[in-house]
């Protein structure tokens, strides 16, 4: 891939792992709020896949931490719910609100809590929720 990536494409990226490309597109001017065909932020596409330096590379770029999908999921959700504890904890750091929630009323203590992350519960718990 070039850097001069589609915006469908740098969620490619984002899946795979591929920093370089992320990195490149950044420093190309990509908009942080670019959505993937399924309403996912570039942030949440790095938090629902476990990126965690993707995570922190788009933070530090200035991704808005708390904007969520069109169905209300956050970053911090979708960390949650696939139990990346690691994950949860750098969004809280950077000032996730720990009680947002989706459209159906599930916030991050929810989702992990159903999907079985006791650990991410309690850091969540630790953290307001």
């Amino acid at each position: 891939m070039d850097s001069d990536l589609a915006p469908y494409s740098v969620h490619e990226a984002i899946i795979s792992g591929d920093i370089d490309d992320v990195k490149d597109s950044l420093l190309d001017g990509l908009n942080l709020e670019t959505r993937s065909e399924m309403g996912q932020t570039l942030l949440m596409t790095a938090a629902n896949e476990g990126q965690l330096e993707i995570v922190r590379l788009l933070l530090d770029g200035g991704a808005d931490v708390d904007l969520g999908s069109q169905n209300g999921s956050t970053s911090l959700i979708c960390a949650a719910v696939n139990g990346y504890h690691d994950i949860v904890e750098l969004l809280l750091e950077r000032g996730a609100d720990v009680e947002k929630v989706d459209e159906d009323g599930n916030s991050a203590l929810i989702c992990a809590s159903q999907m079985g992350h006791s650990d991410v519960a309690q850091i969540l718990l630790e953290n307001g929720a």
